[in-house]
């Protein structure tokens, strides 16, 4: 199978799929943790050498794969991210025709407190 970085991502797909956890081998395959947060930004959260990957946003402007597998359906379920200028801003599913947009939370959003 090989080495791959995993993403996790809390968000409805576009299908309908829910994971959260998801596997990638577009980054470095050295089995990193990421964290694409609510605004939209591929965090590195955990890298078995952190000096030459240091944590923190990707900062990242490309195409992303991501793939998880429903042990309960048996399925596999992979999606297209397309970051720009380091947030995500479409999703394509394998199943499903055309892009979907993605709407960032603002980073500075804060809780009303009563």
């Amino acid at each position: 199978m090989g080495m791959y970085d995993e993403v996790n991502f809390k968000c409805r797909m576009p299908d309908g799929y829910e994971g959260g956890q998801f596997q990638t081998k577009d980054l470095f395959c050295r089995l990193d943790s990421y964290v694409i947060n609510p605004a939209g930004r591929l965090i590195r959260e955990k890298s078995w050498d952190e000096n030459d990957r240091p944590l923190g946003d990707m900062d990242y402007s490309d195409a992303l794969t991501l793939c998880a597998f429903d042990s309960d359906t048996r399925t596999a379920h992979f999606y297209d991210l397309q970051f720009v200028d380091g947030t995500l801003i479409e999703i394509l599913c394998s199943n499903t025709a055309g892009w979907q947009a993605f709407y960032p939370a603002p980073e500075t959003l804060q809780p009303v407190e009563d």
